[in-house]
C-alpha cells in the first residue's frame, strides 16, 4: 500500500503522539475514503471493475481516475457466457479526466442483461508525490477533524467548507 500521508505527518497534524497511532490511522483511512468518494480519484493504485447494463452509444466513462491501463473488457453474451470483447472494437481514452472507453461504430454483441459489460482497469497514483497537494491537505484536514470530533460523529460546517473548497477542482467529471 502506498502511504499517501505518512503517519508522522498525520500525527503531527492531529497534534498527538504515537500512543494514538491506531486511532489516527483509522481516521486517516476514513479521510482517504471520503476524499476518494467525493472526487472519483484513486489516491493509491488499485484494480477497478466498472459494470454496465448495456453498450453505450459511443463511449463509457470510467468511475475512477487516474487510469494507468485497461486490463480488459468482457461481456455476458445472450447465452449468459462471459466473452472477451475484441480489442479492435474499442480504444482507451485515459490520458484526460474522465477516462473513457471509445467504442467503434460497428455492431456490438448482444448482451445477456443487467451488468453484462465489465470494464477492468488499473487506477490510482503510483507515487504519493503525484497526489495533488490540495487533495493531501483535504485528507489531513478531515483526519484531524475526525480525530478531534470523534464523539460528535460529524465534521463541523467550517471543516466541510474548507474540504469542499480544497476539492472543488477535483470533483467527479462526467461527459
Amino acid at each position: 500500500m502506498v502511504d499517501i500521508i505518512p503517519m508522522e505527518v498525520a500525527r503531527a497534524h492531529c497534534r498527538t503522539d504515537a500512543s494514538d497511532d491506531t486511532l489516527v490511522s483509522f481516521y486517516l483511512d476514513a479521510a482517504i475514503a471520503d476524499v476518494e468518494k467525493r472526487t472519483g480519484l484513486a489516491l493509491a493504485p488499485l484494480a477497478v471493475t466498472d459494470l454496465l447494463d448495456a453498450w453505450p452509444r459511443t463511449s463509457a466513462t470510467l468511475t475512477r481516475w487516474p487510469v494507468s491501463s485497461i486490463t480488459g473488457i468482457s461481456y455476458l453474451d445472450a447465452d449468459d457466457v462471459s466473452q472477451p470483447l475484441d480489442v479492435s472494437l474499442w480504444r482507451p481514452a485515459i490520458a484526460t479526466r474522465p477516462g473513457r472507453i471509445i467504442f467503434g461504430t460497428c455492431r456490438l454483441p448482444r448482451l445477456a442483461g443487467a451488468g453484462a459489460v465489465s470494464i477492468a482497469y488499473q487506477a490510482g497514483y503510483a507515487d504519493p508525490d503525484d497526489v495533488p497537494a490540495n487533495v493531501k491537505q483535504a485528507v489531513l484536514l478531515l483526519t484531524a477533524e475526525y480525530f478531534e470530533n470523534r464523539e460528535a460523529g460529524a465534521i463541523s460546517d467550517a471543516a466541510e467548507r474548507a474540504v469542499s473548497g480544497l476539492l472543488r477542482h477535483e470533483r467527479r467529471r462526467t461527459l
